[in-house]
Order: structure tokens, then sequence, then C-alpha cells
């Protein structure tokens, strides 16, 4: 999804000229109190990956050690404005327009990690979005799933249980709403949540406003329109953009048989499921001339026979794809793409649907905003 407001005429238009950049950072407490709003950096960028659990990073450069988190006599002040400990930066942005007024989007929400101050002549502040607060905290005891509770109201336990101030999506529906059976974990929170959401096809990540979402894979997901078209200057797409390389088609990460295994602590019996490509035509034929190529996926979430044959399939039909992949292709930052998106690449012959799974926003002016793509393959006849 483009933000709203990313599709407006106006701001397209603005967006294939010269325009002036806007961005803001605010600090706020636990509790969403703003305690700075405008924080007066210098520079700053946002690297995001959706294929990260900790999907959003922000680096930010201040001039000076003002904001450094010591007190008068020199020791760590660990209520400081921007002491890593509880406080939070939210951060916006967008472009300003002649009028001065401002089109403005959600970019980051999350918490402060580390405050440095090189050579003690500026000060440096990462921080990472709220999957990293639940990532960080693994179960401090083996840790049991609830009988009555379905995966998604399980997934979203497991977050609260970190961030009871944890925001989620309305329900998604499908097959999170299935029941999550008897599982047990030892350790790992995040691989549980990964667990939870790859048993019923879906992944989990943070939105740019701090938003849990569990979705289908976006590169999946049937039935989706791009939302926008990236192209050359000159071939009419939304943003125009540069290639630093040449389109490419690779094998790499091709499979044509998958073996998923769910295995769970309670002793139940052991769910194996084989899925094959055994279309003689298919160019991934199994017993064709790319060769045997098997992955091997092990997720205790699955309860049932019907969920680990499903799930089989989901991975051989992504595995399958020979597709497009792309290498560095920028356009003008534009803080109105989400993670997810689905655009329509232009390049000479070349007619792509890719889904954009990361990307790096610089803060400065006149910046160039990259792109890391994956092809969109749509889930059909599983």
């Amino acid at each position: 999804m483009v933000w709203a407001g990313g599709d407006d005429p106006r701001y397209l238009d603005a967006m294939r000229r010269p325009f002036r950049t806007w961005t803001r950072v605010d600090i706020e407490s636990r509790d969403g109190t703003v305690l700075y709003r405008g924080l007066p950096f210098v520079d700053g960028s946002l690297t995001a990956n959706l294929q990260n659990r900790v999907t959003r990073k922000v680096n930010l450069v201040l001039a000076g050690t003002n904001f450094f988190p010591v007190d008068r006599y020199g020791d760590v002040d660990p209520g400081a404005l921007l002491a890593p400990y509880a406080n939070r930066a939210r951060v916006w942005s967008g472009i300003e327009y002649g009028d001065g007024s401002i089109a403005r989007f959600p970019i980051f929400y999350g918490s402060i990690q580390t405050t440095e101050a090189p050579g003690m002549t500026s000060t440096t502040v990462e921080c990472e979005d709220l999957a990293s607060d639940v990532v960080a905290a693994p179960f401090e005891v083996p840790t049991s799933s609830v009988a009555t509770n379905t995966v998604y109201a399980q997934w979203q336990s497991v977050i609260e249980d970190v961030l009871p101030d944890a925001t989620f999506e309305q329900f998604p529906g499908g097959a999170t709403g299935s029941p999550i059976g008897p599982l047990t974990w030892e350790s790992d929170r995040g691989q549980a949540l990964d667990d939870m959401a790859a048993g019923v096809g879906c992944m989990w990540w943070s939105l740019a406003d701090g938003e849990f979402v569990m979705r289908t894979q976006p590169w999946s997901q049937p039935g989706r329109t791009p939302a926008f078209t990236i192209s050359p200057a000159g071939l009419g797409g939304d943003r125009t953009c540069s290639f630093d390389a040449t389109p490419s088609v690779t094998r790499q990460g091709v499979v044509n048989s998958v073996v998923f295994s769910s295995e769970r602590l309670d002793g139940s019996p052991p769910l194996i499921s084989i899925a094959r490509d055994l279309d003689a035509s298919s160019p991934t034929y199994y017993l064709g001339p790319l060769g045997k190529r098997p992955l091997l996926i092990k997720n205790q979430a699955p309860v049932a026979q019907s969920q680990v044959d499903y799930a089989a399939k989901v991975q051989l039909h992504y595995g399958k794809s020979l597709s497009f992949a792309f290498k560095q292709v920028s356009i003008p930052a534009d803080p109105s793409i989400e993670l997810g998106d689905l655009a329509r690449l232009l390049l000479g012959p070349v007619r792509s649907d890719q889904v954009i799974t990361g990307f790096t926003l610089p803060f400065r002016e006149n910046a160039m905003m990259t792109l890391t793509l994956r092809a969109y393959v749509p889930l059909t006849g599983v």
C-alpha cells in the first residue's frame, strides 16, 4: 500500500520536479507523550528490509553534543532525552509545496538503541522499530500456546507479553483464524512468531507507524495490481528511476522439491509432506535437466496433515519461479512508498511487476532512494 496521499496527482507531479524535502523527528515517551518535537538533526537515513525481523532502522546525526545523554558531572543520565532506555523516535517525511503546505507520511516508529558522540564533535543516534524490542526478549521459561487461541490471537499475545501497548492491524481473517494447536517454545520469541506466521502462509512485521501486521507474503498474494509504475524519464512512469545494472534472470533459490516437516515437543507424531514438480513440461521438472533441487523446512506450527501439505505446496510454488531480478533501482526519495508495495517496472523491452522488499531513504535534499525488489509471482492453483 502506498500511504494515503502518495497517489495524489499534485504529489506525483511534484515528485517529477525538483522539490524541497521535509522530515521531522519527534522523541516520545513510552506512553506517547511528545518530549521533543522536531529534533534538530543535520543528516540521517532510514533503511528498511521486509525480510528481516527488525524491518526498519533510522540513523541520525546531530551537530555538537548537547543531546548526548550525560549529566553535568559527566555520568550517564538514564532520564536524558536520547538515553537508550524507554524513549522512542517517531519520524515523518515528505515534501513542502511552494505555498508552504506539506505532504507528509509516517516512515518510522521505534526505540532508541544507541547514542554515540564521535570525537565529541557530533552525536549519532541509532533507532530500530518495535520488533527489535520483541525479538530481544526471549521466553524466560518454556512457554506453551493457549488451546482456545487462534493463530492470530496467539501471535498477538506473544508480542503483547513484551509490548502491552502494541497496536495491531485489524484481524486479517483467512487461515490466521485457525486454532493454534498445542505448541511449546523453548526461548526464541522471534522464531515462535515466524513459525506461527509461516504455518498459515504469512509473515509478520511492523509498519512505518509502528502497527504490527501478519499478512500473506506480498510477492505471492493473488489478485494484486501495481500501485504505480517506475520507468526511466520520458516513458510515462509515476516515478522515474535510474538503473545501475541491467535486469537478469537467475536460478538462484529455485527449487523443485519441498520437504516440509512439523515435529512438536508435546510428543505428537511428526507430520511430513513432500511436494515435487512432476510436470514433465515444466522447466523445473523434478526429473528434468535442471536436476533435483530440494528444500527442507522444519516448522512446529502446523498441527494437521492438511496444513503441512498446503505449506509444502506453497513453498514449492515460490521455489519454481525463474524471474527477473533488478539491482540498484533508484528513484527520487519518496516517503509515501511502503514495504510490500507492488510496482510495475518498464525498462526497454522488459516489463515486470516487482514487490518492494527493501529501501534506503536518505533525509537530505535531492537524495535518491534505492529500492530492493522481488518478482511478483501470485499464488494460484494451490
